[in-house]
C-alpha cells in the first residue's frame, strides 16, 4: 500500500470513528412508533435518502436495507451480498430499484431501516 492510499484508509477510519447515531439521524424523523425495537430506527424515502448520502459522505457502510408499511408490517429487504459486495456505495443504485418495486407493489406509505456499522 502506497503512502497515499494509507492516508485515505486512515482517513476513512477516523471519519467512521467520529461519527456518531445522533450525527447519522440529526435533525431526521422516526417514525419507529414502537412496532420495533426502539434501537431500530425507521425513516420517511426522504429522510432514508438523507441517511445514505451521510452514509456515504462519512465511509460508512449500510449492509441491509428494509421496508415497511407505516404501522410495521415487514415489506421486503435488500442486502449487499445481493450485488456487487465490492462496490461500497451499492445501496445508492439499489435503492432507486427497490423503493420503485416496492412502491408499485404496496398502496400505502413506506419507511426504511437500514443495518449499518458505525465504530463508537
Amino acid at each position: 500500500m502506497n503512502n497515499a492510499d494509507s492516508n485515505k484508509t486512515n482517513n476513512n477510519e477516523r471519519k467512521k470513528t467520529n461519527y456518531t447515531y445522533m450525527d447519522l439521524y440529526d435533525s431526521l424523523t422516526n417514525l419507529n412508533t414502537g412496532f420495533d425495537v426502539s434501537s431500530i430506527k425507521h425513516f420517511s424515502e426522504t429522510d432514508f435518502r438523507i441517511i445514505m448520502d451521510r452514509c456515504h459522505n462519512n465511509c460508512i457502510q449500510i449492509y441491509g436495507i428494509e421496508a415497511f408499511t407505516k404501522n410495521g408490517a415487514f415489506i421486503d429487504c435488500i442486502v449487499k451480498e445481493m450485488y456487487n459486495e465490492s462496490d461500497d456505495k451499492w445501496f445508492l443504485n439499489a435503492f432507486n430499484n427497490f423503493a420503485n418495486k416496492v412502491k408499485s407493489n404496496v398502496n400505502q406509505d413506506i419507511i426504511y431501516s437500514a443495518s449499518y456499522s458505525l465504530k463508537k
